[in-house]
């Protein structure tokens, strides 16, 4: 996504430390284990969707979604946006996006072996 490693390094460490905090609080007040994080797979959406965005794009996008759903969530509005937008269509767009990444992936792997042996290596019995 075009972030240098301690830029990376904090955007990570900022996402996890305040959805860590948030899910401490959440659960001192429900007294129910509660986890609320960011999934692996919006980070796969996130990163698959980043060509031709800066990360200050990407994640001023995320923002008012997360406050949509935070308030759809509040209002009780979850099925009504369930019936809205069908599972079909919502796995196809995951899908494609996962895919668009597995293909950069690829293209990576072909251009640099040195990168893609440790990982094919992982792979092997």
């Amino acid at each position: 996504m075009g972030v240098e490693a301690p830029e990376a390094s904090s955007w990570f460490f900022i996402t996890w430390m305040t959805t860590g905090l948030f899910s401490l609080v959440l659960s001192l007040f429900t007294r129910q284990p509660v986890s609320i994080n960011l999934s692996v797979a919006a980070l796969v959406f996130i990163a698959g969707s980043a060509s031709g965005f800066s990360l200050a794009q990407l994640l001023g996008t995320n923002l008012p979604v997360g406050l949509v759903a935070v308030a759809f969530s509040l209002l009780r509005l979850n099925d009504v946006f369930a019936r809205i937008i069908p599972p079909q269509i919502a796995i196809g767009v995951f899908a494609e996006t996962v895919m668009a990444l597995v293909w950069k992936t690829s293209l990576r792997a072909v251009d640099d072996p040195i990168c893609a042996g440790p990982v094919i290596g992982g792979f092997l019995p």
